[in-house]
């Protein structure tokens, strides 16, 4: 926000850390900025957003209540806290978030699973993150990430395994995106070498 980059925050998150993590912290470690919570009715939702505070924080189903106001609302970072809720692109949830994504909208995704159970859980993040270096269908991101045993079972292929375990203090930029998910950004690197 002072080099001018960012003008406004979206802080996506769930309903139960709104208050208690998202504006305690905001108010302490960014004081001089203000902080709404938009929840409640739809009214009182629109008229928080349309106030114009440099943070508005929201539970990831207010956004399908709001997404108009959202997407008029400007918002240059989007910041999903516990972003495995949007593993999924089948979900109504993921859709909705996906239409408040802009080309140049920044976009910071918090999570301590981003493949909780294999490189496949990945897929929706990876594809909220950016789009085009992602396989169109599941079905091709799984064959890139997994290897087919039987009918029925799939294991993780050999370089990947290693990936799912490594943590990293990465900052970096994709095309028009930027992401705190390391893990995507390594499996991105890996299948396009």
């Amino acid at each position: 926000m002072k080099q001018g980059v960012i003008n406004r925050v979206l802080v996506v998150c769930p309903l139960s850390i709104m208050d208690s993590a998202w504006r305690d912290d905001l108010f302490t470690f960014a004081a001089h900025r203000t902080v709404s919570v938009a929840y409640g009715s739809a009214e009182k939702r629109s008229k928080i957003i349309q106030e114009g505070a440099d943070y508005v924080v929201i539970n990831y189903d207010g956004i399908g209540i709001v997404l108009d106001e959202l997407k008029k609302g400007g918002f240059d970072l989007i910041i999903i806290d516990e972003a495995t809720h949007y593993k999924n692109v089948q979900t109504r949830r993921w859709k909705l978030l996906r239409q408040l994504i802009r080309d140049n909208t920044w976009l910071w995704m918090m999570t301590g699973t981003p493949a909780a159970q294999s490189p496949v859980d990945a897929y929706g993040l990876a594809k909220l993150v950016n789009p085009m270096a992602v396989p169109r269908f599941f079905g091709s991101w799984r064959d890139m990430v997994m290897w087919k045993v039987t009918q029925f079972k799939w294991n993780q292929k050999r370089q990947l395994k290693i990936l799912c375990f490594v943590r990293c203090n990465l900052q970096f930029d994709l095309p028009k995106t930027s992401v705190l998910i390391c893990l995507i950004w390594y499996i991105l690197n890996a299948l396009s070498k």
